[in-house]
């Protein structure tokens, strides 16, 4: 087979610590946002109103090849007004997604093929002055295709049966 990318379990994690079980390790503040790690997740606290504290991460990607973010934006956690996720190819870029303001506890999920080498992940608390946002469970993995954990009715080794493929 040539030029495809076949893994049974999906691709390998491209984030670091997207879980956030007890540090910030791999994020970096930008807007002088504060990031701590509280309960096994991201609080991004915003110190001033007109600069949304960020969290962001760069993980390397291939260009052509398609990807699957998720993130999961905890509002009820928080004092903030909304959250943003965001996925681009510069710092807080939206070329990939902008999630807009989101005002309710959700889900992001959403697939994207990279332009570029370098995937941009931000994580933004869009309130206002001293205002707390938390996040949890960002992935970013490869979308390949997938094999079957069990297959039957292949041919064994030696048989007189034989596969082949193009």
């Amino acid at each position: 087979i040539s030029g495809a990318a076949i893994q049974a379990d999906g691709g390998t994690e491209l984030v670091t610590n997207g879980g956030f079980e007890s540090s910030t390790t791999s994020w970096a503040a930008e807007n002088s946002a504060t990031l701590a790690s509280v309960g096994g997740k991201l609080k991004v606290t915003n110190p001033g109103g007109g600069n949304h504290g960020v969290a962001s991460q760069q993980v390397t990607t291939v260009s052509g090849r398609t990807y699957r973010a998720k993130a999961d934006l905890l509002l009820s956690s928080g004092t903030a007004v909304d959250l943003q996720f965001k996925l681009g190819t510069s710092s807080q870029g939206t070329e990939y997604h902008n999630s807009g303001d989101v005002t309710s506890d959700s889900t992001r999920d959403v697939t994207f093929t990279a332009t570029g080498t370098t995937l941009h992940i931000t994580l933004q608390n869009s309130g206002n002055n001293g205002t707390i946002g938390y996040f949890d469970n960002v992935s970013v993995k490869e979308v390949t295709e997938s094999v079957p954990k069990k297959v039957q009715n292949l041919p064994s080794a030696g048989s007189a049966k034989s596969l082949s493929f193009d």
